[in-house]
């Protein structure tokens, strides 16, 4: 058959159907292609347009009935304006054009006998149905622009009027069908109709019998294809029969049944992974983050779907709700953590579909149902410390302390550098580690000092990331005075006699000084070296002489100065030297001179041979005399002693006087001698001018 028309709207409550030639019925809609040969029925209150292949638009009124032949394509007579004049209070050709233009109902700007197809055909009884052609320009308001007169109605449509009888309908219907495609439902007369029968199923379709045939049939939509189990048994039975000019029908249509089964169709189920909040890349996921894994299906399931899964290898079910399409589940990647774990996976699974709640598909496929997430680390920073407390130089050493943030796991070392030496120091399962330093050194000198200990690195330990910034401690050695820490300064010298040149002094430190030593004492400085312990001051003290002056040179130091000592004890640096004397003998000599009888005395005249230290004096033993004289002597160690010796006689009596000194007396002297000081004076006769002479 060739395309006539196409339906352009269906307007109202009812429906409208086309027939072919073999009685199949068909439910229009919009846009949908008629065929020459066919003949539209409208039920209820529905209107059909229909755009002809050359242009015009036609209108089937409700409750009408039009065949699609010649008489309808046919245009090549343009009728009057009379023909075509629409009688008041019918619509003016502006509201037929403002109709279209809107899409109005078309029914209801046109009158009756326009709109309906009883009213509109001619008085031969021709086609009723209003022609509505494209307007031309240029003519007279009331024209329109087509040559057509209507014919007389088709001998199909039209009632032949014969002896009534009575007849059977049998109604059939396709026993199984598909879900999609669409039943069959056939009426089949014993006897043509003899006028059009229209039959109205009890679902509504509506099968035509044209007048002279004894069967029509109507195909009925069924429910679409889809994925759901929805199988179901249709029931139908005829339920109106209007037409066919039969005086009674009897109807079979007990059991008329069609059952629609599913096409099975599979929703696959697939899974898909993000980093929680749509940000970042499921293959490089930072440890920490959240993953959520969406489990979906192509469509919505028509009860709660319940999925076994497993997701980072635990086992859970989880449900995609009636009506959705995916659910979410949110899990944590792995634990930030401070040590390295590499790349791990993170999998989400479906394992199988739960045989109770399987959301009512027809079929569920599971095949490449799974996601995976790669976690990686994330560079967390470990972080070394190292501390110390100050010590003394009398302290055996320096503690060390380092102390990571995070315990290791396993084995670790951490590189301290102390100068220029480098220590391996083993970190325990606490993360801490010590490094003892020797320090000791007790010493008597000013020299504190420090020790310097820095992390350089650490291995093992399994971490991200150690961060040996500032890891670096200083301890203080301070001095302390203790025992053998003071510096005592002595000073010794040795006797001397007064006839040395000098006294020696010597100095002595208990330590050796660090730099030059100035020893103050009250004699002099002593200057030792750097390095040594030992210093002199020599003092000139050489007096040589005569007189009992022992003495004594005392040096006392007073201040130390240099050395670098951290403390010095001059406390008893004192040395006194003793001078003695040596004996030097002081001697006396006397001297006289003879003496005549006459003399009046004799001169005895001593002299020290030192002079004495102070006052001093001889005893003088006269020969003959029981007692002795003193004799005083002046500063000059001298003095005399006279004797009366005058004795003129005449006699022959010469004689002697001696003088001898018996001990030398004060002066201060060491010593003295006496030996050899005596003096005899002699008392010579002498007869000076006779006068001693005896007369005989």
């Amino acid at each position: 058959m060739a395309q006539i028309a196409s339906v352009a709207a269906i307007t109202g409550t009812g429906k409208a159907f086309a027939v072919n030639e073999q009685g199949v019925s068909r439910e229009l809609k919009a846009g949908d292609v008629l065929q020459k040969g066919e003949t539209i029925r409208t039920v209820g209150d529905v209107q059909v347009e229909m755009l002809m292949d050359d242009g015009r638009l036609l209108a089937v009124a409700p409750n009408q009935v039009l065949r699609l032949d010649e008489n309808v394509s046919e245009s090549d007579q343009r009728p009057t304006a009379q023909d075509s004049a629409v009688g008041a209070p019918a619509a003016t050709a502006d509201t037929v054009l403002q109709a279209l233009e809107r899409g109005t109902d078309l029914s209801t700007q046109l009158e009756a006998t326009a709109a309906g197809l009883g009213g509109g055909g001619g008085a031969d009884g021709g086609s009723t149905f209003v022609q509505l052609l494209r307007i031309t320009e240029g003519v007279d308001p009331l024209s329109y622009n087509y040559n057509y007169t209507a014919p007389d109605l088709a001998p199909d449509l039209q009632s032949n009027p014969e002896t009534l009888t009575a007849t059977t309908m049998v109604l059939t219907a396709d026993p199984a069908v598909f879900e999609g495609g669409g039943v069959t439902y056939t009426v089949t007369l014993v006897d043509p109709a003899l006028t059009d029968m229209t039959v109205t199923l009890s679902n509504g379709a509506v099968i035509l019998i044209p007048a002279g045939s004894n069967t029509g049939s109507v195909l009925v939509p069924v429910q679409g294809d889809d994925v759901y189990k929805d199988g179901e048994t249709l029931q139908a039975s005829v339920d109106t029969v209007q037409g066919g000019g039969f005086l009674e029908i009897t109807v079979t249509d007990q059991n008329v049944t069609t059952v629609v089964n599913d096409t099975i169709d599979t929703t696959p189920v697939s899974v898909g992974v993000t980093v929680l909040g749509g940000e970042g890349d499921v293959n490089n996921v930072i440890e920490g983050n959240e993953l959520t894994f969406r489990f979906s299906v192509d469509a919505a399931p028509q009860t709660d779907l319940v999925l076994n899964v497993t997701i980072g290898g635990v086992e859970q079910t989880v449900t995609i709700a009636a009506g959705s399409l995916f659910t979410d589940v949110t899990v944590n990647s792995r634990a930030d953590e401070n040590y390295v774990q590499g790349a791990t996976t993170v999998t989400g699974t479906v394992n199988s579909v739960s045989l109770r709640d399987s959301g009512n598909f027809e079929n569920l496929s599971i095949v490449g149902a799974s996601a995976t997430a790669t976690i990686v680390d994330d560079g967390d920073v470990t972080r070394a410390s190292i501390s110390a407390n100050d010590v003394t130089e009398n302290d055996a050493g320096v503690t060390f302390n380092i102390s990571l943030s995070n315990v290791p796991q396993g084995a670790a070392t951490a590189q301290v550098l102390v100068g220029e030496t480098t220590y391996n120091v083993a970190i325990g399962a606490n993360g801490t580690g010590t490094l003892f330093i020797p320090t000791n050194d007790p010493d008597a000198y000013k020299d504190p000092s420090s020790v310097t200990a820095t992390v350089t690195g650490v291995t093992g330990g399994n971490y991200e990331v150690v961060n040996v910034a500032s890891a670096t401690a200083t301890a203080d050695i301070t001095d302390i005075v203790g025992e053998g820490d003071t510096t005592t300064v002595s000073l010794a010298t040795s006797n001397v006699n007064e006839d040395a040149a000098s006294v020696t002094f010597t100095a002595t430190l208990s330590n050796p000084g660090e730099s030059a030593v100035t020893i103050t004492t009250n004699l002099g400085d002593i200057v030792i070296a750097a390095g040594d312990t030992e210093g002199t001051l020599v003092v000139n003290t050489k007096d040589s002489d005569v007189y009992v002056d022992p003495s004594s040179l005392t040096a006392t130091v007073s201040a130390v100065i240099g050395g670098n000592f951290e403390a010095v004890d001059f406390s008893a640096a004192t040395a006194t030297a003793r001078i003695t004397d040596t004996i030097d003998i002081t001697g006396v000599t006397v001297t006289t001179a003879d003496v005549n009888e006459n003399a009046e005395s004799v001169t005895f005249n001593f002299a020290l041979t030192n002079a004495p230290d102070g006052t001093s004096s001889v005893t003088v033993q006269i020969a003959g005399e029981t007692g002795t004289r003193t004799v005083e002597l002046d500063t000059d160690g001298k003095g005399s002693l006279t004797i009366t010796t005058a004795n003129p006689d005449v006699y022959v009596d010469s004689q002697t006087v001696t003088a001898t000194v018996t001990a030398i007396n004060g002066g201060n002297f060491e010593a003295t001698s006496v030996e050899g000081a005596n003096a005899t004076a002699k008392v010579t006769d002498i007869n000076e001018d006779g006068e001693d002479t005896t007369t005989v």
